[in-house]
């Protein structure tokens, strides 16, 4: 199996480095960008990579803007932002956006931090794969009717969106079955 391709998008040059090694010494193909620009024309180019990693702080396009835009040209592409600092505001503005993690950029000593970007790696890596294998048996849905279902598979890998699965249930519900 060939080893997941993380895109790492910093504007620092040193981190830059820095991190692309710490992601090669741990098995992952890594491709590093120093702007949101070249992520987004590599994204729609169709090099897509298995996870994103992106700086929050850069110039010209920062990091709210650039996962905005990845999101329009690849909806299911998962990203981490890593920043220098937790900023509240854009914590809440990047899960709103769709970031599947916000983590602290890892500068500590301890490694602590390093093993909490390698953890949040490996999860956000294993939710896709949870997410593959069911996909690759979903039937093809017929056109005419509402004959949908949410996969159980897939709503068990995402089980903090519970009440968006609950809504998504109800709506493919087939006509006049009861409501619970």
């Amino acid at each position: 199996m060939p080893a997941p391709v993380l895109a790492i998008v910093d504007d620092y040059q040193p981190f830059l480095g820095y991190l692309a090694t710490f992601l090669r010494t741990r098995g992952y193909e890594v491709r590093p960008y120093l702007s949101g620009r070249e992520i987004v024309a590599a994204v729609r180019s169709g090099v897509m990579p298995d996870l994103v990693l992106l700086d929050v702080t850069m110039p010209g396009l920062d990091g709210l803007e650039t996962l905005r835009l990845l999101k329009n040209a690849a909806p299911a592409l998962p990203v981490i932002m890593l920043s220098a600092r937790t900023q509240t505001d854009t914590v809440v503005d990047a899960v709103r956006l769709g970031a599947v993690d916000y983590l602290v950029k890892p500068d500590d000593p301890e490694g602590l931090a390093e093993g909490a970007l390698e953890a949040a790696v490996k999860d956000a890596l294993e939710r896709i794969e949870a997410v593959k294998v069911p996909m690759a048996k979903i039937q093809p849905m017929q056109p005419a009717g509402r004959n949908a279902r949410l996969d159980g598979d897939v709503a068990a890998a995402f089980p903090t969106d519970a009440k968006v699965n609950d809504a998504l249930r109800r709506l493919m519900r087939p006509p006049g079955e009861r409501s619970e």
